[in-house]
């Protein structure tokens, strides 16, 4: 620790210096030939000399060593040596989504999904985040850190973090489905071939010294183990003996209270007693949660927690016991019962998450309602009645939440969401109580979707593809980088166009996108639109605008675009521009479509996905074996 505060208050003075220079004359090896993939600083044995660290600045955290990342604001001299810089991404989170979240003692945060970047660190399905320094950590070092597949689960005890998903490898050794870190290195659960589990790991939870696990296995360390296991730190164990161990389908959630499981999925059997789609382990034998065929739910349980000494349930249900029950439903010991009254109790939707915070129960699930209030994929119960999470139009998320945990006073939320009352955050945001907050500013790289098409004008860039959001802008499949920042083309939800976007071309003060899509601006546009700085413009009028044809149900579709002079070149695949005959590529001219070639054999008779221009020609690439006939 002493030494790590020394190196960075050290780095800091050297970083100072260097920043306050205004000489043009960079003095020793540049900083980035040192760094690894985390932005730590690796100072090969023997090297003598300064280093310039001009373009970067630096990070530090409680415990960590100092992080160097690239400082977009100043720029940096990666492009002058050949090399690449990311610029103007997603501000916060990861470029996936994130399944599963957990506390570390230290107040860091663990999150783990499908995501191979996290800010600007290459982070593979997992990473944690520190708070503190608005960092991002890796699981493990290299190409190989973290697990080489989906994350469902994570458990946390102490510095020890379990993990379960989908993944056959943890920092490239075999780990199958589920793995522990235990603060410096990866391990299996168990030896050999048969350590964990045989199919996908969709909960976890602590159990003294090692952890329940449930999902869609039949085997856990080789031996029968149906949907739910326990590992003790050295061997794996069934709930249960003999073929009726363990439960008959999915389990989706575990939560354990004293020595008792609870168990919750898709299952209708455990331990061959009827329990349906929850059930319970006394440590030696399985029973329902209510009696007689009316016992559990009437359908899928995705989620459980404790609350007020309660079980709370989540899920697909509509009925729990005798009582109707929307999503969600407590177990108060003896019978269960909703949350609310009449039929306005639960959600109008369903449930999959809850979370405890500042005495209420949050609970998120696919729904607009929750106690007949509006309420947007985020809800809270108090033990009585509903509220939102935020007030107005805006309130909670505007997708699934997949997880919620607590952390030094703030509610972290974690899914499939951009927004967060109303607030750009990417699948991961915190709730203070009263309001809704994205992670701080990054460096990190992409959207939040594919980019399929760029061009440039003198200090701009236009990019195109499937996305609703770069940086701190929301933008629909089209935006503008101006050299420091995105801004959309068009103002409030009807921004860009409604659909993917594939190409994209600059004419002087026109930009022209074309791909599939039937709106720009919120206004009709058949696969192609014109943007001229202030508002959208169909190519034709009516009915008759833009391209059509006969594939994905009449929609036809735009791949490449080109300009030479007042022509704009459209291919793709279609079969009329502007309401006329036009084979794959047409002609628009500024105020009316014409195809290229006359009669039945104009154009080109199959896809077209690239187009250039030379001097009065037109060169057309793509996959097709004739064109205007020949």
């Amino acid at each position: 620790m002493v030494i790590a505060a020394a190196l960075a208050m050290a780095l800091t003075f050297l970083c100072t210096q260097v920043a306050a220079s205004q000489s043009s004359t960079q003095q020793g090896a540049p900083i980035a030939d040192f760094l690894d993939a985390q932005g730590q600083l690796r100072v090969p044995v023997g090297y003598s000399g300064s280093l310039a660290v001009d373009g970067y600045r630096m990070l530090t955290g409680t415990g960590q060593a100092p992080k160097f990342v690239v400082d977009v604001a100043r720029g940096s001299p990666l492009s002058e040596r050949g090399q690449w810089q990311p610029f103007g991404g997603l501000r916060d989170a990861c470029n996936g989504s994130i399944e599963a979240l957990a506390r570390l003692p230290n107040g860091n945060l663990v999150v783990a999904g499908a995501f191979t970047v996290c800010g600007s660190t290459l982070a593979n399905n997992i990473a944690v985040f520190a708070p503190d320094s608005q960092t991002w950590i890796t699981l493990g070092s290299g190409s190989t850190n973290g697990v080489n597949s989906l994350v469902y689960a994570l458990a946390v005890a102490g510095t020890e973090i379990y993990v379960g998903g989908l993944f056959t490898e943890a920092g490239g050794a075999p780990a199958n489905r589920v793995a522990r870190w235990d603060g410096s290195a990866w391990s299996s659960l168990g030896i050999g071939n048969a350590n964990g589990v045989n199919d996908s790991v969709e909960a976890l939870t602590i159990a003294g010294s090692g952890i329940y696990v449930g999902g869609s296995f039949t085997q856990a360390g080789g031996l029968q183990a149906n949907r739910v296991a326990r590992w003790d730190g050295f061997t794996w164990a069934s709930l249960g003996g003999g073929n009726a161990n363990g439960v008959n389908d999915t389990v989706f959630a575990l939560t354990l209270s004293g020595s008792t499981l609870y168990v919750g999925g898709l299952f209708t059997q455990a331990g061959g007693v009827q329990a349906n789609f929850v059930g319970r382990w006394d440590g030696n034998v399985w029973s329902s949660l209510g009696a007689g065929s009316g016992n559990g739910m009437n359908s899928t349980v995705l989620g459980m927690t404790l609350y007020g000494g309660e079980l709370y349930t989540a899920g697909l249900f509509t009925q729990a016991g005798a009582s109707q029950a929307n999503g969600f439903a407590r177990w108060d010991g003896s019978a269960w019962r909703s949350l609310g009254v009449g039929s306005a109790n639960g959600v109008n939707g369903y449930g999959s998450t809850l979370g405890v915070y500042d005495g209420e129960l949050y609970v998120s699930g696919s729904f607009s309602q929750a106690g007949g209030e509006p309420a947007s994929f985020v809800a809270r119960w108090n033990g009585n009645e509903w509220a939102s999470a935020g007030v107005g139009a805006a309130n909670g998320a505007n997708n699934n939440v997949n997880a919620f945990v607590e952390s030094d006073g703030q509610l972290y939320s974690a899914g499939g969401f951009n927004q967060a009352g109303g607030v750009p955050a990417n699948g991961f945001a915190r709730w203070n109580g009263t309001s809704w907050f994205g992670l701080a500013g990054g460096n990190g790289n992409g959207a939040n979707g594919a980019i399929r098409a760029l061009a440039v004008s003198g200090e701009d860039i236009y990019v195109g593809g499937d996305f609703t959001q770069l940086g701190a802008t929301f933008a629909n499949n089209v935006a503008r980088w101006d050299g420091s920042k995105w801004t959309s083309l068009g103002i409030g939800s009807a921004n860009g166009v409604n659909g993917s976007v594939s190409a994209v071309v600059v004419a002087g003060s026109d930009v022209y996108v074309g791909g599939l899509f039937s709106e720009a601006g919120g206004m009709p546009a058949k696969r192609v639109a014109r943007w001229n700085g202030t508002e959208w413009a169909s190519l034709g009028s009516g009915s008759s605008n833009g391209v059509s044809g006969n594939i994905f149900a009449g929609d036809g579709l735009v791949n490449a675009l080109a300009v030479s002079g007042n022509n704009l070149f459209v291919g793709g695949f279609f079969t009329s521009a502007g309401g006329a005959p036009a084979s794959n590529v047409a002609r628009w001219d500024g105020s009316s479509w014409a195809s290229l070639g006359g009669g039945s054999a104009n154009g080109i008779n199959g896809y077209v996905y690239s187009l250039a221009v030379s001097g009065s020609e037109v060169f057309a690439g793509g996959d097709f074996s004739a064109a205007g006939g020949a």
